[in-house]
Formats: structure tokens, sequence, C-alpha cells
């Protein structure tokens, strides 16, 4: 079994895990919000969520969820108090929590490279909690390390983020990055292993490009927004 696919290389060591120290530099403190999960130094921020599956598997948004049970989607809204005490024939199945849809990940790695000028290079952080790293990758890498969360590092293009997951001879379950970003610092994108929704910091450009983007359900965050 392999953590990662061919287009990534693992930090091997406290060297190349300096790639992460403006990221452990900048994170706020655990549980402080949207600045806990990533830098607040970005010019605008947008939370991705994680869609609900209905009893067929289909992607279901929580805005169709919302209005199915009569509550309006708002910037800091968690699924549980959107469908707490009601009932809807919609959705089956909870987010996803600590891991982006592996369906929707190329859309948004696509979006992403448009704005950064080093694609071809970002780093990687992959929580080393999950329990299909094989053991001699966990035994031998170095970590990056934020509050309450250690991390393997990884470097690779941009679209090699789909490339994370457990691996054998005839299947692959996907995962995921934790917390990726391009080598020019140009935007942070983070998946908390314990939240249903996806944060990602950069320019106003690329937040409205996400807002824009009819392949997502994104709302508008700050960094001092409670996570959600």
């Amino acid at each position: 079994m392999e953590a990662s696919g061919g287009r990534l290389r693992m930090a091997r060591d406290e060297d190349e895990v300096t790639a992460a120290s403006w990221v452990v530099g900048a994170m706020g403190e655990f549980g402080s919000g949207v600045r806990g999960v990533m830098p607040a130094i970005f010019e605008a921020y947008a939370r991705i969520l994680h869609p609900a599956l209905s009893p067929g598997e289909r992607p279901v948004r929580w805005a169709e969820i919302g209005r199915d049970v009569g509550r309006e989607v708002r910037a800091q809204t968690r699924f549980g108090e959107l469908v707490e005490g009601t009932f809807s024939a919609l959705w089956d199945e909870w987010p996803r929590v600590g891991e982006f849809p592996a369906d929707q990940l190329p859309a948004l790695t696509g979006l992403l490279s448009r704005f950064t000028g080093t694609p071809d290079r970002c780093w990687f952080c992959l929580w080393d909690g999950w329990d299909w790293i094989p053991e001699e990758a966990l035994a031998s890498a170095p970590r990056v390390r934020l509050p309450h969360r250690d991390y393997l590092l990884y470097e690779g293009p941009v679209d090699a983020a789909a490339e994370f997951g457990q691996r054998g001879e005839d299947y692959f379950f996907p995962q995921s990055p934790n917390l990726f970003w391009p080598d020019d610092r140009a935007w942070c994108a983070a998946t908390e292993i314990d939240l249903d929704s996806t944060y990602v910091g950069g320019t106003v450009e690329l937040v409205e490009a996400l807002l824009d983007d009819r392949r997502f359900e994104v709302l508008p965050a700050v960094p001092d927004d409670p996570l959600a």
C-alpha cells in the first residue's frame, strides 16, 4: 500500500520541512476559527461545503436541503444545525469529514492552478493519523507540527492532490491532502480532519472565481469565523 501516487515526493529531512515554516508561523491557535486551520494573511477567504449524499449516492447541496426543510444556509451554518429536528428524503448520508470530495478535487485544483505562478511545484500536508499510511513512511518521515496535528509533507504539481490515498493492486481509496499551497504561497487550501467544509484563502479574484463556479457550493468566509 502507498500513501501517494508517483508524482508526489515525500519530504525526507528537517531541512525540507522548512518549506512549511511560513504556515506554522502564521497559523492561529487551535480552535481560533478559520485562522486556526490556515494562515490569516490572505486578501479573501472562502468556505466550500462538502455535499451530502442522496439514497442513490447523488451529491446533494446544503442549500437544496435547506430549501426542503425551510432553513437558510449561511456563512457559519453547521450541517447538524441545518438538519436538526427535520426530515428530508433528499439526503441519506452526511457530508464527508476530513476529505474533499474526490470527484470535485480535479475541478478545484484546476481552478487553483490559474491563480499561482508555480502550479508545478506545490506542497501538501497529510495528517499522519490516517490508519492506512504505511508504517515505513511514518517511521522515517519528519513532521510539520501544528497545534494538535502533525503532518507528513509532500511536494508535487497541484493536480497531484488527487493522488493521495490507499492503493492496492486493484483498488484505490482516495484521500485529499489536509492542507496544501503552491510554492509561491499565492493561496492555501485546508480540509481539517474534523470538518465537512474546505477553506481556501487567496486573492479577491480567486475567491470571486470560487463563488462564481457552479461546480462547488461556496460561501464567503473571514479568518475570525468560527469553524463550521
